[in-house]
């Protein structure tokens, strides 16, 4: 039997569960332009390679992204940074422009925020320099560093936190933190690293180290997540383990160590 195919309506998928795919493809894109401090010539095929899928991974954050967003212009600038890495000066003139025009359209004449004053900045030092050659690669090539299960598994957690669902992320902790824990505790926990308690942030994956043979034999990783937003520069940390039907945070840290 063929099953037919169907192309995804994206005008049909609310734009909550749009945010929460947009915020994934960021983090992943955010992980993968980690070489963006390094230029083109200083690259080997593996980091170019990563630049160019976190190009991608931005290019998708943004395609189910709204431009009044409110960090819709600096993913515009994260991408730009990872194609002037690459040395793709035009498309990232293209882009900071563009940037630049959002931030003049809602804004008083000639009174831009800092992401476009930066993209002024950016762009006056790349305006009108060509693309330099990338390196030819096979699509077959090139590794979609997914991330494990369990990351999407704790990101799931920290989403819970920042939609203050704080009896959906107090299922996540093992029975032995609901001995020692309240969910009143864990709403108080993360309230304490933001300055009001109704505050909208981004969070972010940064890194995550599996276990070694040293640790116990349930422990899975240790996840660190930045938590972003007006004023709030924080983190949260989390110890996660498995359990018979998948897995379970034994330990977590709000706060930057």
């Amino acid at each position: 039997m063929i099953t037919p195919k169907k192309e995804v309506e994206l005008a049909k998928i609310p734009y909550s569960h749009k945010q929460g795919a947009a915020n994934l493809l960021i983090s992943k894109a955010q992980r993968l332009a980690e070489f963006s401090d390094l230029s083109l010539g200083d690259m080997d095929d593996k980091e170019i390679k990563k630049a160019l899928e976190a190009v991608s991974f931005y290019d998708l954050a943004l395609s189910l992204m709204k431009p009044y967003d409110g960090n819709y212009e600096t993913i515009i600038h994260w991408k730009c940074l990872a194609l002037i890495a690459l040395e793709q000066y035009e498309e990232a003139s293209d882009w900071y422009e563009e940037l630049i025009r959002l931030s003049g359209s809602s804004k008083t004449p000639d009174i831009y925020n800092a992401t476009a004053k930066e993209a002024k900045r950016q762009l006056s030092k790349i305006i009108g320099k060509k693309n330099s050659p990338l390196p030819l690669f096979d699509e077959k090539e090139y590794e979609f560093l997914d991330d494990p299960g369990f990351c999407w598994w704790a990101m799931q957690f920290c989403e819970a936190l920042a939609k203050r669902k704080f009896k959906i992320a107090y299922e996540y902790l093992s029975e032995q933190l609901h001995e020692n824990i309240s969910q009143t505790e864990l709403k108080k926990q993360w309230t304490s690293i933001l300055n009001d308690p109704k505050d909208d942030v981004d969070i972010n994956l940064e890194r995550y180290d599996m276990a070694n043979e040293e640790d116990d034999e349930d422990f899975v990783s240790w996840c660190y997540f930045t938590v972003s937003g007006a004023d709030i520069n924080e983190a949260i940390s989390l110890d996660i383990y498995k359990r018979a039907d998948g897995y379970e945070i034994r330990g977590f840290e709000f706060g930057r160590p």
